[in-house]
């Protein structure tokens, strides 16, 4: 269920927060008389998954998706060494 939460917290911060922040910045934008507050408030929806991204920038983390480095492979024996008679 560790996966559920995770899930729900991605979710929640990369989609719904941030897409309701864009879409309220957005709309005030076009806005004849947009509200100051509620852009700072869409702005601030957006600011959570915004933060996480440039956390993982900075530490150099590339993410779920990319595979970490693994041991390096075994060397093969040179021609010299050898346990042979």
């Amino acid at each position: 269920m560790e996966w559920l939460t995770r899930l729900w917290d991605r979710l929640l911060r990369d989609v719904i927060l941030t897409l309701g922040g864009l879409v309220t910045v957005g709309t005030q934008i076009a806005a004849r008389h947009p509200n100051v507050g509620l852009i700072g408030a869409g702005l601030a929806l957006t600011a959570p998954s915004a933060y996480a991204n440039l956390q993982k920038i900075g530490s150099g983390s590339h993410g779920p998706s990319s595979p970490s480095p693994g041991p390096s492979p075994p060397q093969p024996p040179s021609p010299g060494d050898g346990d042979g008679p």
